[in-house]
């Protein structure tokens, strides 16, 4: 497992200090391009080779901390 540190703008948060769901994507996105990044790939590598990533689903499940 590749493991990678950000840290969260304010302005992503909501009044009660939790990342708004909206932005879920973006951080998923984040992600996926450092881990293609320590694998020592590029988007750019990728679609010269013809190769795309898209998201084609995307299931969120939401989990209530209690």
């Amino acid at each position: 497992m590749n493991k990678f540190h950000y840290r969260v703008p304010y302005a992503d948060t909501d009044n009660m200090g939790v990342v708004y769901y909206a932005n879920y994507l973006i951080y998923f996105e984040i992600g996926r391009t450092e881990l293609l990044r320590q694998i020592g790939y590029t988007y750019k590598e990728m679609e010269k080779k013809g190769l795309y990533f898209p998201n084609v689903i995307i299931i969120i499940l939401h989990i209530m901390m209690t």
